[in-house]
């Protein structure tokens, strides 16, 4: 009894996990896709140049959106109550928020914290989504000596040519996330008997 129990446990956590990745995707998908793609394809707006750099922007912001759905599940997943995880989850962000390369300079960051930087999802996102608003662009510069769009890319050490490869890489955290969150449901129990 106790055996089917436990599988039974299983059973409904992991279809709840499927369950809210195909509803957050297909919802998001739908919102997206309809309220925004649409709009953006008719006329881009002033951060884009073209509807193709408009649609590669929704799909990079819907990864991400998939991602830190996915680090809250795990958070919650992990944590044996509530007030721990509402803890852990502003911490993590923070930290990635701080080590992305933008309110620090990567040149800044303390050697022995620069593993932070490379590991920050916030610093893929951040990258993919300024280098593809602003490649190519004027950025308001009149005469040669102001900056533009792709010098101040540069001043970030920021890589247009690293877009979807920075998609990948929020992708790949997004699934290594959710396998995450199956092993902590299954494993980690808070309740004791």
């Amino acid at each position: 009894l106790r055996l089917y129990l436990l599988s039974l446990y299983f059973a409904i956590v992991l279809s709840i996990i499927m369950l809210s990745t195909l509803d957050l995707t297909l919802f998001s998908i739908f919102l997206l896709f309809f309220f925004f793609f649409f709009l953006m394809i008719r006329r881009p707006p002033r951060s884009t140049l073209s509807s193709s750099s408009a649609a590669s922007d929704v799909y990079k912001r819907q990864v991400y959106n998939l991602y830190s759905v996915a680090l809250g599940q795990l958070v919650a997943a992990v944590s044996p109550n509530d007030k721990i995880g509402n803890e852990i989850a502003p911490g993590l962000t923070v930290l990635f928020v701080l080590v992305c390369g933008f309110l620090i300079h990567p040149s800044e960051i303390p050697n022995y914290w620069k593993w932070l930087y490379w590991i920050s999802p916030v610093h893929y996102a951040l990258e993919a989504l300024v280098a593809n608003d602003l490649h190519g662009r004027a950025c308001g510069a009149t005469t040669p000596l102001d900056p533009t769009g792709d010098s101040l890319l540069s001043s970030f050490d920021l890589d247009f040519s690293h877009r979807y490869r920075n998609l990948g890489i929020i992708f790949g955290y997004f699934v290594f996330l959710r396998v995450m969150t199956y092993l902590a449901i299954k494993h980690i129990q808070h309740i004791k008997r």
